[in-house]
């Protein structure tokens, strides 16, 4: 084994150590957030001990190991979208990664965002860890989102600009898992990336949810009606997100079909 090379690496034998970073307030009640404890829920029983690097605001999950970065004075935001304060938040988070490296010697860094991708990488480069597995964890286009929030123009230098910004990120990590199929044709056909860079990890619902629920008492503590067929939706409620196309289609539901029963839950609106 070389010097530097890391001991706690697969076939080692031993518990394998993760160090996710996660360039977010996590855990707050949205997708990425739900996506990484999913992940990480999902790896109990499993020779694997997770560490999750994140910004200092946030929940702390029960049972998960949550390592936080020095506070931003004025960073209150919970909610996806732009920051001004998200460039400190990721300088701190660097120096908290970089912190953990090296009391963890951690076997893969596990990425998520366009952000923890750089942090990762400029954290392997610092410490001398070029064979350090870097996993970028992919829920959509950097460019796609900024333009969906309103912070971008679809058309312009900036977003020009940001775009092959984005075309270098995909070209930093080992592997890139998407959370859907419409992320990883964005990879494919948006940016080349070759096929084996990449590959599926569709966003699931845990098996427990659908476990030991009286539907009908569910539906009575919760004042729905019990005659109707209950249409669940579980996401954000920005308009980024598209939730005006869901109001839409929604309409059009309700009036094809008159036994339909709408839930929305999601965040930021209660």
């Amino acid at each position: 084994m070389k010097s530097g090379e890391n001991r706690n690496g697969p076939g080692s034998g031993r518990e394998l150590t993760v160090l996710h970073i996660a360039p977010t307030p996590f855990f707050a009640d949205r997708g990425c957030h739900i996506r990484i404890r999913n992940e990480v829920e999902a790896l109990a029983g499993h020779p694997v001990r997770v560490v999750i690097c994140t910004y200092h605001l946030g929940r702390n999950p029960d049972g998960l190991d949550v390592r936080r970065a020095l506070r931003v004075p004025g960073y209150r935001k919970l909610d996806a979208g732009f920051s001004p304060f998200r460039l400190p938040a990721d300088l701190f988070l660097l120096l908290l990664v970089i912190r953990t490296m090296l009391r963890e010697r951690p076997a893969i860094l596990h990425a998520h965002l366009h952000e923890g991708v750089l942090i990762g990488w400029l954290a392997r480069l610092l410490l001398l860890r070029k064979g350090l597995p870097l996993l970028m964890d992919m829920q959509g286009s950097l460019g796609g989102e900024l333009v969906s929030y309103g912070t971008l123009k679809k058309k312009g230098l900036v977003s020009r600009l940001i775009g092959w910004i984005e075309s270098m990120v995909y070209r930093l990590p080992d592997h890139i898992v998407c959370s859907s199929l419409q992320a990883r044709n964005t990879l494919l056909h948006g940016f080349g990336l070759p096929p084996e860079r990449s590959s599926l990890l569709q966003d699931v619902v845990p098996d427990p949810f659908f476990t030991d629920h009286d539907a009908r008492a569910a539906r009575t503590r919760l004042g729905l009606p019990l005659d109707r067929k209950i249409v669940l939706y579980s996401g954000s409620l920005l308009p980024g997100k598209g939730v005006d196309k869901m109001l839409a289609a929604m309409a059009l539901l309700a009036e094809e079909w008159q036994d339909l029963f709408f839930v929305l839950v999601g965040y930021p609106v209660d």
